[in-house]
């Protein structure tokens, strides 16, 4: 419509070798934009994806928008200046060209940068209430504004509604915690508890998600996973398990020889363990039933009985490998010193995930 009605009113100005030149600029410039919206959409669904935490992904979103929001207004002020200079250098009232009278009248020269901010500070008015000194001086440059106007209608409203769902969904986690924080704190003082053993238990509870997000989810924590097919979630286990598997040498050359075999023992043999700090995963003298593979966290063990001993179990970190081969009792201690994630390979299910790839 714009360029129509660019056409009807510069006809005696415009040649039509010029004006051909300027609408397909203008159309190339509608599908860069095209292009570019598209892939930030793209770039902002991958983010989505990837991030884990929910208060890290409602931020992002907020960000994105924002982002969003910075790029529509460049591409508002880019054109809104285009418009205004060519309607100058072709003779026409414009916007620029009466700041330009104002500046030669009082003896000075506005800079580009000036101008370029200038108009970036018109197209922010047009999405919000506020208001500024510019103002149409020709029929383009008012048609533009009233299309701007509608353009800015929808996109300012679709905007503020989806930060404003954001903000409330922060708030909402953040009032669900502190309330069961609270209570834990009304219970502990009605109790009489000493204000050494608050902190500890409040430190604890806060270090195990109730006021922050968890750095680690288990399979059966998302429940959703369960409805995907079976050759689907076979395939997930193996890719989330096997990365860890792969530190020990033995599952690493198995993988090369019967690939099959190692995503057998990924899917049957495995499981997630999760730990709260200061818990004990397994004592001296126990039956040993599974080897154990550190994903995330630091657990303290503690060889024998003493306290003596005590060595720091990271990720990469294995625990208890004999179990695989022989009947075995913990020869120590194994406790969590900040919530933790191991997985844990049943030693049965492994020997007989071997002998089932051997009888092939």
């Amino acid at each position: 419509v714009m360029l129509d009605m660019t056409s009807d009113t510069h006809a005696g100005l415009l040649t039509g070798l010029s004006m051909g030149k300027i609408v397909r600029l203008m159309r190339t410039a509608r599908a860069a934009q095209v292009l570019r919206v598209a892939r930030f959409r793209t770039t902002i669904g991958f983010i989505d994806d990837v991030i884990l935490s929910e208060n890290m992904g409602s931020m992002a979103g907020i960000g994105g928008l924002l982002f969003a929001q910075a790029a529509m207004t460049h591409v508002l002020a880019c054109l809104w200046y285009a418009i205004g200079q060519w309607e100058m250098l072709n003779g026409y009232p414009s916007w620029v060209a009466r700041l330009n009278d104002v500046d030669q009248a009082a003896g000075r020269e506005r800079s580009t940068a000036y101008l370029y901010t200038t108009a970036s500070h018109w197209a922010l008015t047009q999405f919000t209430p506020g208001s500024m000194e510019v103002t149409p001086r020709s029929a383009l440059e008012r048609a533009f504004t009233i299309i701007t106007l509608f353009f800015g209608l929808v996109m300012f409203s679709s905007m503020v509604s989806q930060i404003t769902s954001a903000m409330a969904s922060l708030r909402a986690r953040h009032f669900e915690r502190n309330r069961r924080l609270n209570m834990v704190k009304r219970y502990l003082r009605e109790q009489r508890v000493s204000s050494g053993l608050v902190r500890k238990i409040i430190g604890y509870l806060r270090s195990f998600g109730y006021a922050s997000d968890r750095k680690h989810l288990t399979e059966r924590e998302v429940h959703a996973l369960q409805e995907l097919p079976e050759g689907m979630l076979r395939a997930l286990r193996y890719e989330t398990t096997f990365p860890m598997l792969a530190f020990h040498p033995l599952f690493r050359d198995l993988a090369r020889f019967d690939r099959d075999a190692v995503a057998q023992i990924c899917n049957s043999a495995t499981d997630e363990i999760v730990l709260k700090t200061e818990e004990t995963l397994f004592r001296f003298g126990q039956a040993a039933r599974a080897m154990y593979f550190v994903v995330s966290g630091s657990l303290s063990y503690t060889l024998g009985q003493s306290t003596e001993g005590v060595q720091t179990v990271q990720r990469r970190d294995m625990v208890s490998e004999a179990v695989l081969w022989l009947t075995w009792r913990h020869q120590g201690a194994l406790t969590a010193i900040v919530p933790s994630t191991l997985i844990a390979l049943d030693a049965e299910k492994f020997r007989d995930a071997l002998r089932h790839s051997l009888c092939k």
